[in-house]
């Protein structure tokens, strides 16, 4: 009897050490994603990263693969976060989707997606999180505000297109930012 008690400490200690451990070892994704907001554009390994995906996964307006050869370039801070990518040729655009898992400004984030114009300007960028769409507004809605204005600002000198946006919805029970770039 005693010895079935010392190995249920046992246990609940080591998932615990687990646990914290896991913890500890969360990736950080603050700097990778360092711009999103309010600008829709990420650090300059998230863009280089952006620009690999595209060049390994786009198609043009005919459905063919542009440069399946490339190699993705990973940035070195985020391997350890990655899943497997995937994607699909939708017709008018490519759909890649980068499992993720680490933080963003303390939200768990589960994915990132790319929408890539199949030579027709759309370009999107989808940050998933795993966390409630009212957590994620209180972090996130401030920033949301000032992209908005940003983009505004911008559209007004002529900078960008009337279309560009950045919402906060829910999908699939998912929480996504997206940032609308398209042209």
């Amino acid at each position: 009897m005693q010895w079935g008690l010392v190995s249920g400490v046992a246990l609940a200690c080591l998932a615990g050490t687990t646990t914290s451990l896991r913890a500890e070892n969360t990736i950080v994704l603050d700097t990778f994603f360092s711009g999103i907001l309010p600008r829709c554009q990420g650090s300059k390994s998230f863009e280089q990263f952006r620009t690999s995906l595209a060049d390994r996964y786009g198609h043009d307006a005919n459905g063919k693969r542009l440069k399946s050869n490339t190699p993705v370039t990973a940035p070195t801070e985020i391997k350890p976060a990655l899943g497997s990518i995937s994607a699909k040729n939708k017709g008018e655009y490519t759909l890649v989707l980068v499992p993720l898992s680490g933080t963003f400004r303390s939200l768990p984030v589960s994915a990132v997606e790319f929408v890539f114009g199949n030579e027709n300007g759309y370009d999107m960028t989808i940050v998933r999180f795993s966390a409630s769409r009212s957590k994620v507004a209180q972090v996130l809605d401030q920033d949301i505000a000032r992209a908005k204005r940003l983009l505004k600002r911008r559209f007004q000198a002529g900078e960008t297109g009337a279309d560009q946006s950045v919402t906060l919805d829910v999908e699939g029970g998912q929480t996504r930012l997206i940032c609308d770039t398209s042209n």
